[in-house]
């Protein structure tokens, strides 16, 4: 996988996912917890991080260094660089359902 590019995983690669793409440039805060999710993390926590400049910064930089596996340097530049296609390739990297409800609630029984 490269970091730059037009491939599927790559950094501009975004355009060959249309529903990412359009998730990311419409609710991103949403897509940035999503792809916590899928790590592990609060989903809510890692949304609401969004709206606090700094400490978005910091998030996204951690979460992009998880999912991508990438230096935490490198992380922090491309998040500041070119954050939307940062939030896109983060999301399809992690393969993050974007249209489903919270993962870990538990369904309840129709008895």
């Amino acid at each position: 996988m490269g970091l730059i590019g037009f491939d599927k995983n790559d950094l501009f690669g975004c355009f060959t996912d249309f529903k990412v793409c359009l998730c990311v440039f419409l609710v991103p805060c949403y897509v940035q917890g999503k792809i916590a999710e899928t790590l592990g993390k609060s989903c809510l926590l890692h949304t609401l991080c969004f709206f606090v400049p700094i400490l978005d910064v910091v998030d996204a930089t951690c979460i992009r260094s998880d999912a991508i596996g990438e230096n935490i340097i490198i992380s922090l530049l491309v998040i500041l660089l070119c954050y939307p296609f940062a939030i896109c390739q983060e999301a399809r990297v992690k393969g993050a359902d974007l249209m489903a409800g919270d993962q870990t609630a538990v369904p309840m029984d129709r008895a």
